[in-house]
């Protein structure tokens, strides 16, 4: 599921983490620009990619993971917007 906002600044925001069911990323771009979104397990391989295309400048993009994940592991998210790369850590904590 993909939404958006308007804002005036590079940003990137995840929540909840640790999760369980969904995992919402929002994020933004200065300017007009190519971005791509993806999940990698924590041995590098590639599990999803959530957003790849076009994003305005100044419009906040939402995007909903639910993962098809068997037992709780470390994830990461790498965000490529304007050229940078941006890697952070995921929590997913299987739900029992």
């Amino acid at each position: 599921v993909v939404s958006s906002t308007t804002t005036d600044e590079s940003t990137i925001r995840v929540y909840p983490n640790p999760f369980t069911e969904r995992l919402n990323i929002e994020f933004s771009s200065a300017t007009d620009t190519w971005a791509q979104l993806e999940i990698y397990s924590i041995t590098g391989s590639k599990l999803e990619t959530l957003f790849n295309g076009p994003v305005s400048r100044g419009v906040m993009n939402t995007v909903e993971y639910i993962p098809r994940l068997v037992g709780s592991q470390i994830l990461f998210y790498h965000l490529t917007l304007n050229g940078k790369n941006q890697i952070g850590k995921l929590i997913y904590n299987e739900r029992r």
